[in-house]
């Protein structure tokens, strides 16, 4: 099932060159699920 989340947070580069959403811990329930999952983002970036 298509799922839609909107959060507002920063893309980051993490150890080991990984990119993480910070701050992750405010949308640690609805990304979570996401993990090992295929997914699509759309971004909207600013600066």
């Amino acid at each position: 099932m298509a799922k839609f989340i909107y959060a507002k947070c920063s893309v980051i580069k993490y150890r080991g060159g990984t990119v993480v959403l910070y701050p992750l811990a405010k949308y640690q329930a609805e990304i979570k699920p996401l993990h090992g999952k295929k997914v699509h983002a759309v971004i909207i970036a600013e600066e």
